[in-house]
């Protein structure tokens, strides 16, 4: 096998934010939109929504594009990334400097009511810092120093009081505007603050529950929960707590303060996430048609749908896990040209049933061929149980319903010709026959795979192990870069 490219990483999921529309979105979340907008449409404000998933979950994706929608449908909206701005200042500042300079977005309304809006959003800051200086007076002390001018701190302090009310004032005018003309509240969105610093963050929260609480003003704030909580615990210490065996948790206390309901992001399914992220690939589609060729095979074949079958190796994995598995997994792909199916079918099995990254062992080729031990079992039984009765041939499939009946049958019938059965015994044959392609001619097809040049696991597992190690050195997360790695034949202890 020669080795075509240096390795290197491609992120698989959209990080253009040109790109992030709904025509490139592959997990069909446009009607929960739909649905979100109705609900905003219909809520007058002052509200504060928590729209809750975990990271890696594709939360930005899904605001970035419905927020272009809503402008494409007139309906006022601002798009706040807090993380991209938590390194310049003052979060409130930077809100509003974003708030300024989209309001240029906002069609359907009137120029002069985007004037205001833009005016609305200039002038505030320098009220920002004049609060942040009297911060810093009093964090010095009151002293014989600063008795002289103790006057004037208050004088001051009134007219930053005067210009918050004078804010809120004009705010909740110009929301009422928009809501008498365009039927829809001034919505913000807030994207990624749980991956802000806990200070940054909490002063975020505040500033929109001090001076953004007026009607018609609704705010949706993106968290994954358990930072978010995380954060709220590294601010103010507040923990969980078990008084009289009942579990209290006052950073949710805290938190409640600020929303007023929580909504979940739907999650995908992983093996329909998994389906989205390999379907697509072009070097799965370069081997599509290689193993085509090479065991000359009649009909169209989809590698990603027999990696699919597995779905127990996935199933209960984090999106964000399973995207880095799935990314380490094409590298792997991209690093060789002339693998085999096989080699492609145990790759995949180990880096998505290894629990500690990079510790690739001999034991995987072990747990490979157990699959096709289980298999060859299950064929006996089900040619078995046809004396008795045929019912009971669904008992073995019957819980992998949604997975494609011939990409299943190709699977298994590879894994047994890896286990180290050269050729496809009756049993099998009549087995498959019977569960998958039942009302047409099947014989044919399945005997054609006894054409397959499978190579065996123990043939293929030193190789593919040592180049699953080799890639594991360029680790996409910090606690797969330890130096040490163990030894074929020694157990992984997981994390």
């Amino acid at each position: 096998m020669s080795q075509t490219e240096k390795p290197g990483y491609r992120r698989l999921q959209v990080t253009d934010q040109e790109s992030m529309t709904w025509e490139n979105d592959r997990l069909d979340r446009k009607q929960y939109a739909e649905r979100l907008t109705t609900l905003i449409g219909n809520t007058e404000g002052p509200y504060v929504i928590g729209l809750t998933s975990p990271w890696g979950s594709g939360k930005t994706f899904f605001l970035q594009a419905w927020h272009k929608q809503l402008l494409a449908d007139e309906k006022p909206c601002i798009y706040f990334n807090a993380w991209e701005m938590d390194a310049s200042g003052d979060p409130l500042a930077n809100l509003f400097a974003v708030s300024e300079q989209q309001a240029d977005r906002f069609q359907g309304l009137s120029e002069k009511l985007k004037k205001r809006i833009k005016t609305l959003f200039k002038h505030l800051p320098a009220m920002i810092r004049g609060a942040a200086f009297l911060g810093n007076v009093f964090s010095l002390g009151i002293n014989g120093k600063w008795v002289g001018i103790v006057a004037n701190v208050i004088e001051s302090i009134q007219k930053i009081l005067a210009k918050k009310r004078d804010f809120k004032k004009e705010l909740a005018a110009i929301a009422s505007q928009i809501a008498e003309d365009k039927r829809f509240p001034l919505f913000i969105i807030v994207d990624e603050l749980d991956r802000c610093r806990p200070s940054y963050a909490i002063d975020l929260l505040e500033s929109i529950k001090h001076l953004f609480h007026v009607p018609h003003v609704v705010f949706l704030l993106a968290v994954d929960s358990t930072q978010l909580l995380q954060q709220v615990e590294h601010t103010f210490g507040l923990k969980c707590s078990n008084e009289a065996n009942m579990r209290h948790d006052y950073r949710r206390d805290y938190l409640d303060k600020f929303f007023d309901v929580y909504c979940q992001l739907p999650s995908p399914e992983n093996d329909a996430f998994l389906s989205m992220l390999l379907k697509n690939s072009a070097r799965l589609s370069f081997y599509d048609k290689q193993c085509v060729n090479k065991n000359n095979i009649s009909a169209e074949l989809k590698i990603f749908k027999i990696l699919l079958v597995d779905r127990e190796l996935f199933e209960k994995k984090s999106l964000r896990r399973l995207v880095q598995d799935t990314e380490m997994f094409l590298l792997f792909l991209r690093c060789y040209d002339d693998l085999g199916i096989e080699e492609i079918m145990f790759a995949f099995f180990v880096i998505m049933k290894c629990e500690e990254r990079g510790v690739y062992n001999g034991n995987y080729r072990h747990e490979f061929d157990e699959c096709a031990n289980d298999f060859l079992i299950s064929c006996r039984k089900i040619v078995d149980s046809l004396s008795r009765n045929i019912g009971k041939v669904d008992d073995f499939y019957d819980r992998d319903l949604n997975v494609d009946r011939f990409y299943k049958s190709m699977s298994l019938i590879i894994k047994t010709m890896m286990n180290g059965y050269g050729t496809i015994d009756d049993n099998i044959v009549t087995a498959v026959s019977i569960k998958y392609f039942r009302g047409g001619p099947i014989t044919d097809k399945i005997i054609r795979l006894n054409d397959f040049k499978i190579k065996t696991t123990s043939e293929i597992a030193p190789v593919v192990l040592d180049r699953l190690r080799y890639l594991a050195d360029f680790s996409p997360s910090l606690e797969d870069s330890n130096e040490g790695r163990l030894s074929e034949g020694t157990v992984s202890r997981g994390f």
